[in-house]
């Protein structure tokens, strides 16, 4: 009997543990990105948006970026990553930060890119996000 209750109790336990945290989870999107031609004028990226609505009052606890950018315009490409509230700027082609927590995970993200200097014009490639978020 006593072998039944602590089996019991065991799987019970087991099967709380493999249930995801409510009101947890996250959201991936993609986006080709946009070509920079001038000096000192910001591009944005096209809205990076969950693919489906982020239900209740959700969030972000995190982002991990990443974008591409061709090697000879690393030093004079500017990029920030921007939620409507509130833009970061960010100091590599891929990273991953909390300084956009407590914000609402159900806005859409954009990336700014903005050369610092004239030259040549530079398509950017493979924009990615992924948000965490937790329930508010």
């Amino acid at each position: 009997m006593m072998y039944r209750l602590l089996l019991s109790l065991f799987t019970t336990g087991l099967a709380l543990l493999s249930l995801p945290s409510l009101g947890a989870g996250s959201w991936v999107a993609s986006d080709t990105g946009p070509r920079v031609a001038l000096a000192n004028v910001a591009v944005h990226s096209s809205p990076l948006a969950p693919p489906s609505p982020v239900a209740g009052n959700r969030e972000i606890t995190s982002v991990t970026w990443r974008y591409s950018l061709p090697h000879t315009a690393r030093q004079r490409v500017a990029v920030r990553l921007c939620h409507p509230h509130r833009c970061l700027p960010l100091h590599g082609e891929r990273g991953s930060t909390e300084e956009l927590a407590g914000l609402s995970a159900g806005l859409p993200l954009r990336f700014d890119f903005r050369l610092t200097t004239p030259g040549p014009a530079v398509q950017t490639r493979g924009l990615q996000v992924i948000v965490n978020y937790r329930e508010g």
